[in-house]
């Protein structure tokens, strides 16, 4: 477990065993936190092979600038060394690594150096000078439709091996912002990444500001799950969407599986509550008439193949 104080350049390591948590480093490195209530927010995320290690300091306005440094971090000693400065932002919140933790997501705003103006930005932490291949990703991007802005987004990868972020994506500020950003292809470089923004019709104003956070070993050398190569059976072969919903599903199976199969939903308590058969290879299930909560998809072949997925009705 890492922490760091607050006003100083101290971060604490902690050892995480089945005998409880111990303190196991005291480690001054880096720029010190500098003590400011409404800006001691941010992300501290360690890269997926582990190898790495990105922190960020919110600022709340263009005139203090917040703070975005990378470390050489290993997973097994808890050592951090050699910390780099990838820039000065303002507004700045979320960040993620690629799955393949060669390249650095940052939600955060710079009115100057390379792809100036814009929100989200992209580094290649391959590079001797990381911050020289800084790429912006939003502005004058023809994916990204009535260019807004992004307020305290964050980021994570999902299980399918793209990076998402919830925030405000709108030319009109007066407008409802509930937009999901997906980075279809984040272990590619520039605009190569395919970022998409997706809307979503949601009453409420906005979208909240984080997402779940995990592990991030986790998502090590994760693909997005539409590839083709991805062989049926696995649980990336099939696609739910919109999930969580509110509304009806659509089933998406990938090239290597055919139709027809079986859907089988069940409820927390192991319950079937519907079931149904599906000839093609997508498909759309009702489920507006589903109590809140988590259920679980079941699709079976008559190969014997069988995928579970889960599902989240608001």
């Amino acid at each position: 477990m890492i922490l760091h104080e607050a006003n100083n350049d101290i971060f604490k390591i902690y050892q995480i065993a089945s005998s409880g948590i111990s303190l196991i480093h005291n480690i001054h490195i880096g720029t010190s936190h500098k003590y400011i209530l409404t800006e001691l927010q941010g992300h501290m995320k360690p890269s997926p092979n582990g190898k790495k290690l990105a922190v960020n300091l919110r600022s709340a306005n263009q005139t203090r600038l917040g703070l975005f440094q990378v470390f050489d971090f290993d997973d097994v000693s808890g050592q951090i060394s050699n910390p780099q400065d990838l820039g000065n932002y303002a507004f700045q919140y979320g960040v993620s690594f690629s799955p393949n933790s060669e390249l650095l997501y940052l939600h955060g705003y710079s009115d100057e150096g390379v792809g100036a103006g814009d929100f989200l930005y992209q580094f290649n932490l391959t590079d001797t000078s990381p911050e020289s291949t800084r790429v912006g990703l939003l502005r004058n991007n023809p994916a990204v439709r009535d260019y807004f802005g992004l307020a305290n987004i964050s980021l994570q990868i999902g299980p399918d091996g793209r990076i998402y972020g919830s925030g405000n994506l709108s030319s009109n500020a007066s407008v409802n912002h509930n937009s999901l950003l997906v980075i279809n292809n984040p272990n590619s470089l520039g605009r190569s990444c395919n970022l998409t923004v997706k809307s979503l019709a949601w009453n409420e104003n906005r979208v909240g500001l984080d997402l779940p956070n995990y592990i991030q070993a986790t998502f090590q050398t994760l693909s997005p799950s539409d590839n083709p190569n991805i062989p049926c059976g696995t649980e990336a072969s099939v696609q739910v969407n919109p999930n969580p919903t509110r509304g009806n599903i659509e089933i998406t199976m990938n090239d290597a599986c055919q139709a027809p199969y079986q859907i089988i939903i069940y409820n927390n308590l192991g319950q079937k509550v519907y079931q149904y058969f599906i000839e093609e290879q997508k498909g759309r299930i009702k489920t507006s008439d589903l109590a809140t909560g988590a259920y679980y998809l079941v699709l079976t072949k008559k190969n014997n193949i069988r995928i579970t997925k889960r599902l989240v009705v608001l």
